[in-house]
């Protein structure tokens, strides 16, 4: 009986130490926040359009203070939008965001 104790104890320590780590790796990535900007900005842009995809096109680094994050979203009708969210790198702010409607 002790030896199963024992056993469901060190079974209890392991998994308290284990899955703390793997919650930290399941965080959501860099652009996340900013791609919720982006999308917010849409349905102000664009009210009762469908998004049919949302691309993120990656991260560009403009100064040591400044960065652009790049998403594309492609619209029911097949028209793109390029949303680009620029943000302040070390203050972790949002600086502006501009639309560009492609074809």
């Amino acid at each position: 009986m002790k030896k199963n104790i024992l056993w469901a104890l060190a079974l209890l320590i392991l998994v308290s130490v284990v899955v703390p780590a793997n919650f930290a790796q399941a965080q959501d990535p860099e652009y996340a926040k900013w791609g919720k900007l982006a999308i917010e900005r849409m349905m102000e842009e664009y009210p009762g359009e469908d998004v049919k995809d949302y691309d993120y096109q990656g991260k560009v680094l403009i100064s040591d203070v400044r960065e652009q994050f790049n998403f594309l979203f492609t619209l029911e009708d097949g028209s793109k939008v390029r949303v680009y969210v620029l943000v302040d790198r070390k203050k972790d702010e949002l600086i502006d965001i501009h639309l560009e409607k492609g074809q």
